[in-house]
């Protein structure tokens, strides 16, 4: 089952890329693979998600205001909590209500 907040992701990216062609390119997939995966017509789609989310897909961090990327969001929510106080616990209490923190690990 595709995830629909990346499938919104990759229709963005062909619309700013210009066309699937060019937004498979940027990713790293053939363009007949991606248009598959736009049309509902791939099984197995943790491999283009995966590759999707590493080029394209990136969230604002309510802690930092800096842009992130799913894998480095993932690695600060779901790390156990730090020990000490400081920067890092902070960054940890607030990723814990975030509305980006994932509830699994991000395929890779």
């Amino acid at each position: 089952m595709r995830d629909a907040r990346l499938l919104a992701v990759a229709q963005a990216a062909v619309v700013g890329a210009g066309s699937i062609a060019a937004a498979a390119t940027a990713i790293g997939v053939s363009r007949p693979y991606l248009s598959r995966y736009l049309n509902d017509d791939l099984d197995g789609v943790e491999q283009i998600e995966a590759k999707i989310a590493q080029h394209y897909d990136r969230r604002q961090c309510p802690h930092t205001g800096l842009e992130i990327t799913p894998d480095v969001c993932q690695r600060k929510a779901l790390s156990p909590e730090p020990f000490g106080g400081g920067a890092r616990l902070a960054q940890w209490t607030t990723c814990q209500t975030c509305s980006h923190k994932p509830t699994k690990e991000i395929a890779r």
